[in-house]
């Protein structure tokens, strides 16, 4: 603001439109993700669906599957590998560019 004239300069706006290739990628993601979680073991897959996606703690969760809370621990914990062996070759094109700080090597 300038004090004098007491005129100002409006901030640029930010465009709230999605960008397209944003939006494929979101979309291309989301895919990977669901047939991945898809091709898991029953077991693992109902509580990777109930503790990641509806969000259920350990004891719903428990409850729901009619299991002990330590195994919901335990299959999650394997289902979530299984998921990252899965998914890291597939995702390696999704990996944001490593920045450089202050001129560095990146």
């Amino acid at each position: 603001m300038d004090e004098q004239t007491g005129d100002y300069t409006p901030a640029i706006l930010t465009s709230w439109r999605e960008v397209p290739a944003d939006a494929l990628e979101q979309k291309e993601l989301g895919a990977i993700l669901r047939a991945a979680i898809e091709g898991l073991p029953e077991i693992y897959r109902n509580v990777v669906l109930l503790r990641d996606i509806e969000e259920m703690d350990i004891r719903e969760t428990a409850a729901a599957l009619s299991i002990s809370e330590a195994s919901v621990k335990v299959r999650l914990h394997r289902a979530r590998a299984l998921l990252q062996r899965a998914l890291a070759p597939q995702l390696k094109g999704f990996a944001p560019a490593k920045r450089r700080w202050f001129g560095g090597r990146a």
